[in-house]
Order: C-alpha cells, then structure tokens, then sequence
C-alpha cells in the first residue's frame, strides 16, 4: 500500500483534519511524534506529528487541505 504524509503543526491542525477525514470517510493512520518518556524530544526533530493516507485518496487531501490552510492564512 502506497501513502502519502502531511505534516501537522499542531493539536488544533490534527483535530480539525482527522474530523474531516472521518466526514469524507477517508481513512488515515495519525503519527504524533512526541513522547512522555523521552520528553518531547522526538516532536522537537521532527515536528508535532503527520497524518498518513492512501494515494488513492491524494488528489481529495490535497484539495481539503490547500482550503483548510487557505482559510486558516485569512484569520
């Protein structure tokens, strides 16, 4: 299975988008990166976190995602 990963920024960013992605049913495996036990450390290398999606569903991503950061510029 081959997949694509778009990086989150934020908690906020996760909510909003695996929300959608449940609205779209589109199915997504979500990656955090930070860890109590190494205190973070991980989320400071590699930032907050990243869903991961089919390519099958690439095109559909894409475009929600270009509107939620389009909308999220404007604020």
């Amino acid at each position: 299975m081959d997949t694509f990963r778009i990086k989150l920024n934020n908690q906020y960013e996760s909510d909003i988008l695996t929300e959608v992605l449940d609205d779209y049913k589109i199915p997504y495996a979500l990656i955090k990166n930070h860890s109590v036990v190494y205190d973070g450390i991980f989320e400071n290398q590699f930032g907050w976190g990243y869903l991961e999606i089919e390519n099958k569903y690439k095109d559909q991503v894409e475009k929600i995602y270009d509107e939620f950061t389009k909308g999220e510029s404007q604020e």
